[in-house]
């Protein structure tokens, strides 16, 4: 009985990473409130972006919109996605990852948090607006009324008009996708984990630039931005928890 008893499982306080959250939270809306006068500049940086990427000959955005515009249902069910999916999504992968405990959720955490805070400081230093704002050939989908989560809309259009680089709902897909990975033990699990994870992420890719919220170079932006993270807490988190050792001992 005593090798099969069970072991407590050691969590951080939820107050905590509510704070944690709360904190982000205010960083992301203080840097939107004091760059509200930069617009013409976020314009003028999207219009660099399509101009890198027609240099490059990599511009699917125009396309992907006017296919989309062109499926009115599928229009309405990816401007719903695009409104709710990070909120019914993300929040849950977090959920749930806090539940497992450390030191699991710890590493998942401090990934958000960096990768958050690396989107926050390009949104301040090089803004830029959505493809929506920049060039009369887009559509803005979810503003022509068929977006499921359009009650909030407008609000959030507003604090949306700057932060179009890196695209955080890839940022979010990215960290449900490696956390989910990170807990999956078999290799079956992990396949499973690439195969649903990497679904989310294509269509969260797909979802975005067809509805003329961001760019492909706002999407490898958001990927790579996630993948840094990664590395960053990767080569952090082991030494932080030397440290804990050694106040232990």
């Amino acid at each position: 009985m005593g090798d099969t008893a069970s072991v407590a499982v050691s969590r951080t306080p939820w107050w905590l990473e509510f704070l944690v959250l709360l904190a982000l939270l205010a960083v992301y809306l203080l840097i939107r409130h004091f760059a509200f006068h930069k617009l013409s500049l976020a314009i003028a940086n999207g219009r660099l972006l399509l101009a890198v990427e027609h240099h490059f000959g990599v511009a699917p955005e125009v396309s992907l919109n006017r296919w989309l515009t062109s499926c009115t249902w599928l229009g309405k069910v990816a401007s719903g996605f695009y409104d709710l999916a990070a909120l019914a999504i993300t929040p849950p992968v977090a959920i749930f990852i806090w539940f497992r405990g450390r030191p699991v959720s710890e590493v998942a955490r401090n990934e958000m948090v960096i990768s958050l805070l690396i989107a926050f400081a390009v949104f301040a230093i090089f803004p830029v607006a959505p493809p929506r704002l920049v060039d009369g050939q887009f559509i803005s989908i979810g503003g022509q009324g068929t977006s499921v989560g359009s009650w909030y809309l407008d609000y959030f259009d507003q604090l949306d008009q700057l932060a179009a680089l890196p695209s955080i709902h890839v940022i979010s897909a990215c960290w449900c996708f490696s956390s989910i990975w990170k807990l999956a033990a078999s290799r079956i699990a992990k396949r499973i984990a690439v195969l649903i994870g990497g679904g989310y992420i294509a269509v969260t890719s797909f979802v975005v630039m067809a509805t003329a919220n961001h760019y492909l170079l706002d999407v490898l932006a958001g990927i790579g931005t996630a993948t840094l993270a990664v590395v960053v807490v990767g080569w952090l988190f082991p030494l932080s928890l030397r440290f804990k050792e050694a106040k232990i001992v």
